[in-house]
């Protein structure tokens, strides 16, 4: 910028001494600096104005290559990973739902989608959000097509489903993380995040911690609080899963 100004400088004064010494006017002469000023500046402006799309362009040239080469390598680890999670937060919200995973176009009960569900995530969050049983199958540890059901309070499906999430994604942070595009590591960061400090995914080993829990869901404050942060995770999801399976829905 300062070598920018030096020469603008300079081409108005030697333009100045050479229009006195041709015997150009005073009236004349400022016309000609003015309009030359004036198309020097737009100059610059479409030059930086340009330098800016060409930049843009490329950004998003570079970040198609990077997210083709990302779902190349790991397209099918990826949706696994965003599947888990759905079902995860598909049960922590109905309390209820089959964590299997062998049909991964498998939806809650009820529901055409995920996404369907996630639309109407406030419906489940009432003033028995936390003390009702989740109750959920898992496939059986005995038999190859067996399922066995499962039921956990609010704090017990914290400490096991929510734990061995955490672990995968964690897991799958560290292995891949030097050839996740960033807007995913972003995403999958926030998820990780969310479900390791936020208080409404928290664990809490003591009774009376568990029963304040429980007190805050009593008024609509409470409510309000865990329909945010519950919020806030499905966004992480939504944007994480994207690029799995297409997932969208607004806060309503």
């Amino acid at each position: 910028m300062i070598v920018s100004s030096l020469i603008l400088i300079l081409i108005i004064i030697s333009t100045s001494v050479l229009c006195v010494f041709i015997g150009v006017d005073v009236n004349t002469l400022e016309n000609l600096l003015i309009n030359f000023i004036i198309n020097l500046v737009f100059l610059i402006f479409t030059v930086i104005i340009l330098d800016r799309l060409f930049a843009e362009h490329h950004k998003r040239l570079d970040h198609k290559e990077e997210l083709t080469d990302y779902l190349k390598a790991l397209e099918k680890h990826h949706q696994r990973l965003a599947s888990e999670i759905r079902v995860f937060i598909a049960i922590f919200l109905m309390k209820s739902g089959n964590k299997s995973l062998e049909n991964k176009n498998d939806v809650p009960s009820g529901y055409k989608s995920f996404d369907d569900l996630f639309k109407n995530y406030k419906n489940y969050i009432q003033k028995d959000f936390v003390n009702k049983k989740i109750c959920f199958t898992v496939p059986s540890k005995v038999t190859y097509f067996g399922k066995e059901q499962i039921v956990l309070t609010y704090n017990d499906f914290m400490k096991s489903e929510k734990e061995e999430l955490l672990s995968k994604v964690n897991q799958y942070i560290i292995l891949y993380f030097n050839i996740m595009p960033k807007d995913i590591l972003k995403a999958l960061a926030e998820i990780q995040s969310l479900l390791q400090t936020n208080p409404v995914f928290s664990v809490y080993n003591d009774e009376s911690t568990i029963e304040k829990k429980k007190e805050e869901l009593l008024s609509k404050d409470g409510i309000e609080f865990y329909t945010e942060h519950v919020f806030r995770l499905l966004k992480s999801i939504e944007r994480f899963s994207r690029y799995g399976k297409s997932q969208s829905y607004k806060n309503k």
